[in-house]
C-alpha cells in the first residue's frame, strides 16, 4: 500500500508528458503535410511564363519604336532647310531692288517705242534701201543728202514730206518725196533714201531695213 501511494502521483506527471509527445509528432505531420503546398507555391512562375510569352508582341512594338527613333534623326536631315529669316533691312533693300528693276524695264519699253510727235500720222510700214547715184530727181530737183527720198509716186505723191522711224523708235530722219526708180515702179512698198555720191559703201552697209513713215497731219486733212 505504501508503495502504491508513492507512484500514484507519478502519474499525471507522465500523462502530461504523454500529451506534449503526442503534440509534437501531430504538429510535425501537420508541417509535413503543408510542404506541397510551399511546392505549390514555389512552381508558381509557370504561369508567368506565359504572360512573358503574352507580352511579347509589347516588347516587339517597343523595339519597332526605339528602331524608328534610331533612324529618325537622318529623316530630319534628309528633309530640305528651312528659309532664314529676312531682316527688316533686307526686306527694304528687296523693294528698292525691286521698284529700281520696275523702273528700268519701263524705261526700257519707253525707249522701244517710236518717239513720234503727236502731230505726225502712220500711212503706212515700207521697207526703205539706200543709193548713191547723183543728178536730176524725177522731179527736177538735184540729189541732195537728208532730203531726197525715191518712192513709187502712186503710194507717196511727189513732194510728200515724210519722217522714216526704225521698229526700235529710232528716227531715221525727214525727206522729201521727189525721186523714183525702176525698183520703186516694181515694188510699191520699197522706198529709196539718197545717202550721196561717194556712199557706196555706206549704202551696202544700210542694206534694206523696214521702216514706218509718217506725214505730217495736215497733210492728211
Amino acid at each position: 500500500m505504501k508503495s502504491y501511494r508513492k507512484i500514484r502521483p507519478l502519474l499525471p506527471a507522465a500523462a502530461t508528458t504523454a500529451l506534449l509527445c503526442i503534440c509534437i509528432v501531430f504538429s510535425s505531420v501537420a508541417a509535413v503535410g503543408t510542404q506541397p503546398a510551399v511546392e505549390q507555391v514555389t512552381a508558381a512562375p509557370a504561369p508567368a511564363a506565359v504572360e512573358t510569352t503574352a507580352a511579347a508582341p509589347s516588347m516587339e512594338v517597343e523595339l519597332l519604336a526605339a528602331q524608328e527613333e534610331t533612324t529618325f534623326p537622318a529623316t530630319v536631315l534628309a528633309q530640305p532647310a528651312q528659309p532664314l529669316p529676312i531682316s527688316d533691312e533686307d526686306l527694304r533693300q528687296m523693294a528698292a531692288d525691286a521698284e529700281a528693276e520696275a523702273a528700268e524695264a519701263e524705261a526700257a519699253a519707253e525707249a522701244a517705242e517710236p518717239a513720234v510727235p503727236d502731230d505726225l500720222v502712220l500711212i503706212d510700214y515700207f521697207t526703205a534701201t539706200a543709193y548713191c547715184t547723183t543728178g536730176t530727181t524725177a522731179t527736177g530737183t538735184y540729189t541732195t543728202v537728208d532730203r531726197t527720198l525715191a518712192v513709187n509716186p502712186a503710194m507717196i505723191p511727189y513732194g510728200t514730206h515724210v519722217w522714216l522711224f526704225l521698229q526700235d523708235g529710232t528716227l531715221v530722219g525727214d525727206y522729201y518725196a521727189e525721186d523714183t526708180g525702176s525698183n520703186m515702179m516694181a515694188h510699191p512698198y520699197v522706198i529709196d533714201i539718197y545717202k550721196g555720191a561717194d556712199s557706196y559703201d555706206e549704202c551696202m552697209q544700210w542694206g534694206a531695213q523696214p521702216v514706218s513713215v509718217y506725214v505730217s497731219a495736215s497733210e492728211t486733212n
